[in-house]
């Protein structure tokens, strides 16, 4: 495809290009040269201005902007010394006020090679720290994300036009119809080769079309515990007192080569930056049965129900509350062709005011909770996606609408551990050992979680369930945490268990409900060491405001006798 640069004669107006910019360099020798700007995104007129950027060895200014006239056009030149182009790749020393030139489209002149090596260098910059961005804006969600590869070319843009409005007109003519398909294939181009650096070196994995990241990237960003730089704050840089004057020139000269965009733009209501740039998070997606859903997707219930149900077929919807204090959370029967879909759909609102500070007061010094409705729906989404994967039983999650703060996920048949425990309590011995098989089986399937390096955080008997299919299925994860607090789960589970009994009741049950939870954790791997921290008092006292203390007491003898090899 020809472009507007075509039009500045090859013969005439390069030899006498390179004559002036060879006045611009002096003695220095003219390392790399190219073509950027509307001329090349192919969006200008006759009267547009040719930008030139010239990398010149050991250049004495370091850096200067000029405009010359030729008899075929006015000339844009911005020379600067190789180091400093160098370091504006590498770090961003300059804000990128340069090293941008090679960032969008642009013609190769001279040492075409060594521009690339640069393109790739500092689009591999900006993919990583962006990978690294989505790691602390989505720390729970990052490791199941499926990233497509334009999301780097539309987030940058993004922050760009963010920072520097008056950018926005330049930007959308790099997407106008008629040379948008050449001018994204040009700049993702970098972006590739980039991306497949990255997986190279095992930052990420690229599969399908879509990127993941490298578990050791997910959590080195994580640990790291401070503000790691945003690709755009190092434009903060251009205006420090020595590149304030430069920068300025650098910013009328781009602004003033797009008069004709401006004007165009005015005139043509469409010519407007594309909805990608405004929202890159659409290229952010995470898997479902219903395929992957991008991050900015907004569907309510009833726009989950339409994407359930075939186009054409009737259907009949029940919305029933299904209680929680903390949540909201909805059971959604979908009757459709004499069949009923149960469908539980949770609302993770935020945890403020009076409703948290109970919560946040029984905990103290013991226990942290999730507060914010987007952290717990990220848990709740990830965790539960890791332990399907590793063949543990949880509700499948259908859809889920993270703007709406919404899950959508399976009603799981079965009776709650809760209940189980209160039969137990008033059983006879016989059935009491049956109900015990269960509790085991539950301190098994805990065992495997922690194993794998899985924390429940809110592990309450009725947050797991006995399936009919006589499985143990866990609920409510949204307190879910890889590399939490182990220790926690086995002192919930157990005495929180225990304020089900009567104030009078003996503890005979309770030792039954301790010694069986305990042998399936401790058969399945279980640490013995967090059974044992179970009897301290860190835990107990959390408990102790609502289970009897002689309850307490007989499951913490038995978690400090089992803990230590001990038999009874």
């Amino acid at each position: 495809m020809t472009t507007m640069l075509d039009s500045f004669s090859v013969d005439t107006g390069k030899r006498e290009l390179l004559k002036l910019c060879k006045d611009v360099s002096g003695s220095q020798e003219i390392y790399a040269a190219c073509f950027h700007g509307p001329r090349v995104y192919d969006h200008a007129d006759e009267e547009s201005n040719i930008d030139v950027l010239l990398v010149v060895r050991e250049y004495r200014p370091k850096m200067a902007a000029f405009t010359e006239k030729t008899k075929d056009a006015c000339l844009s030149i911005i020379a600067v010394d190789q180091q400093i182009f160098e370091g504006d790749v590498k770090q961003g020393d300059f804000g990128e006020s340069v090293a941008e030139a090679i960032v969008f489209p642009y013609h190769s002149w001279i040492n075409g090679d060594y521009l690339e090596e640069m393109e790739v260098r500092i689009k591999r910059r900006y993919a990583l720290e962006l990978l690294r961005n989505i790691v602390l804006k989505y720390p729970e969600l990052s490791s199941e994300l499926l990233i497509r590869p334009e999301y780097f070319m539309y987030e940058v843009l993004r922050r760009m036009t963010k920072l520097f409005p008056s950018l926005k007109p330049g930007f959308s003519s790099i997407f106008r119809k008629k040379a948008r398909k050449r001018n994204i294939s040009l700049i993702m181009r970098g972006f590739n080769r980039a991306l497949a650096e990255l997986e190279k070196d095992k930052y990420i994995v690229i599969s399908d079309g879509y990127i993941r990241m490298d578990e050791k990237l997910i959590e080195t960003t994580k640990n790291q515990r401070k503000k790691l730089t945003d690709i755009m704050t190092s434009v903060r840089k251009a205006v420090l007192p020595y590149t304030r004057s430069f920068f300025s020139k650098v910013m009328i000269g781009f602004l003033r080569n797009q008069r004709f965009s401006i004007r165009s733009s005015s005139q043509d209501t469409k010519w407007k930056l594309p909805k990608a740039i405004e929202d890159a998070e659409r290229f952010l997606l995470a898997p479902t049965p219903l395929g992957p859903i991008p991050l900015s997707d907004k569907t309510s219930i009833e726009g989950f129900v339409r994407k359930t149900v075939p186009s054409g077929e009737t259907f009949e919807i029940e919305i029933r509350k299904l209680g929680g204090v903390l949540n909201s959370v909805f059971l959604l029967d979908i009757q459709k062709r004499n069949k009923t879909q149960k469908v539980v759909v949770k609302r993770f609102e935020d945890w403020l005011g009076f409703k948290w500070l109970p919560l946040a007061l029984w905990t103290v010094g013991t226990q942290s909770f999730a507060v914010l409705g987007d952290r717990r729906l990220q848990r709740e989404y990830s965790v539960n996606q890791f332990l399907g994967r590793h063949g543990f039983r949880v509700p499948q999650i259908l859809y889920m609408s993270i703007k709406e703060r919404m899950i959508f996920e399976e009603f799981v048949e079965g009776e709650k551990l809760n209940d189980i425990i209160k039969r137990l309590i008033g059983s006879s011995s016989e059935n009491a050992t049956s109900l015990g098989e269960i509790i085991e089986d539950v301190g098994k399937e805990i065992a495997k979680a922690h194993t794998l390096g899985v924390s429940f955080g809110d592990c309450k008997p009725e947050n797991i369930l006995y399936t009919d299919e006589r499985r143990i299925c866990f609920l409510d994860l949204e307190q879910a945490t890889r590399n939490g607090n182990k220790t926690w789960d086995l002192a919930e589970f157990l005495y929180y268990s225990g304020h089900y009994f009567p104030p009078l009741n003996s503890d005979s049950a309770a030792k039954v409900i301790a010694r069986s939870f305990i042998n399936g954790y401790q058969a399945a791997g279980g640490s013995k060491e967090s059974v044992r921290l179970v009897a301290s008092a860190k835990y107990t006292k959390v408990f102790s405001i609502f289970t009897m203390p002689h309850i307490i007491l007989a499951m913490a003898n038995i978690c400090r006798e089992m803990g230590t090899d001990r038999k009874r």
